[in-house]
């Protein structure tokens, strides 16, 4: 991959992701054929987060981390940020949806 791409997949929705976008994210990704996909998973998008006030609900990243498998088998996450109090409940879940 040459260059790196920013694309907005977090919406008012109600899971807080506009699922159109994280499909062009996703399809745009595998474009490349990448031999691994690497994700950094911040879980500071939730909408209890006190930092950024976004709006995913805690299934989200699970159903973030299902699209992800779904699509490619070498994959694997790196944990970043998140300060709310249900951390703990997004990281379950993002794992729950790699399985």
């Amino acid at each position: 991959m040459t260059g790196t791409s920013t694309l907005r997949i977090v919406s008012g929705g109600q899971s807080g992701v506009d699922r159109a976008a994280l499909d062009a994210a996703l399809e745009k990704v595998m474009s490349f054929k990448p031999s691994l996909v690497a994700v950094s998973a911040g879980f500071d998008t939730h909408r209890d987060d006190p930092i950024t006030g976004m709006a995913l609900e805690t299934g989200t990243y699970g159903l973030i981390a299902a699209r992800i498998r779904d699509i490619t088998p070498k994959y694997f996450a790196v944990l970043e940020g998140g300060y709310g109090e249900r951390f703990g409940e997004c990281v379950a879940s993002f794992v729950k949806g790699f399985m």
